[in-house]
């Protein structure tokens, strides 16, 4: 199991907050992440110190998840690298966290991005659960929202998983009745920043899906 995501959610009212508590180990995540009847084996993490964390929301939800982990490209909360702040989840993406701190992307992010990524933040771990479903709930957001929508910048979300029925490899994050990964391109309302709409619309029938977008610049709304 395979979890990675590029994270930023844009921006939150004062009465919304993700609290977040940054630099965590791969079995702080994983045993955050997983629930009741469900033993953790092996957990690896490769990832950035300031770019995961944990997290619980105050207030007005603005995830519809209360609590659970981040990873980023960026930074989880706001720290300051180089003499630079990097900004949290907390945060408008007013600073354009690209190859921040210089690392490889992930195989895998990269096919399903179609185009080269960096600074992966990658956690791994073997499960056993006492039950026969497994459920997991996320949000995928971007600070490339909305300037390079339907560019060569692609942000995006894989969580995959073998064992079980899963005889190969498989990415679970998918537009809902697609095979079309959980991405930029994918999930947004047209093409910005001068982009041509022919990038979002070479990745299937559908695409891109406004459905599953938020803008939330403006307020405490959640992305997809």
């Amino acid at each position: 199991f395979c979890a990675c995501l590029a994270l930023c959610v844009l921006s939150f009212s004062a009465k919304a907050q993700v609290v977040v508590s940054a630099n965590k180990t791969a079995a702080e995540l994983a045993s955050t992440l997983v629930g009741i009847g469900v033993t953790v084996f092996s957990p690896t993490l490769t990832c950035p110190g300031p770019a995961n964390g944990t997290f619980y929301t105050t207030g007005v939800d603005p995830l519809g998840i209360s609590n659970g982990i981040v990873l980023t490209n960026g930074c989880a909360k706001d720290t300051i690298l180089g003499g630079t702040v990097c900004y949290g989840v907390n945060d408008p993406s007013s600073t354009f966290a690209n190859t921040i701190y210089n690392s490889v992307g992930d195989a895998d992010l990269t096919t399903l991005s179609g185009n080269p990524t960096f600074d992966a933040c990658v956690l791994e771990f073997d499960f056993k659960a006492i039950g026969d479903t497994i459920r997991f709930n996320y949000v995928f957001g971007s600070e490339e929202y909305t300037n390079y929508t339907c560019s060569v910048y692609n942000d995006v979300f894989g969580f995959f998983i073998s064992g079980g029925s899963y005889v190969t490899r498989t990415n679970l994050a998918l537009v809902p009745g697609t095979t079309i990964p959980v991405c930029i391109n994918s999930v947004n309302c047209g093409a910005t920043g001068g982009w041509p709409l022919s990038t979002c619309t070479a990745l299937g029938p559908g695409s891109p899906f406004c459905a599953y977008y938020v803008n939330n610049i403006t307020g405490p709304a959640s992305p997809y």
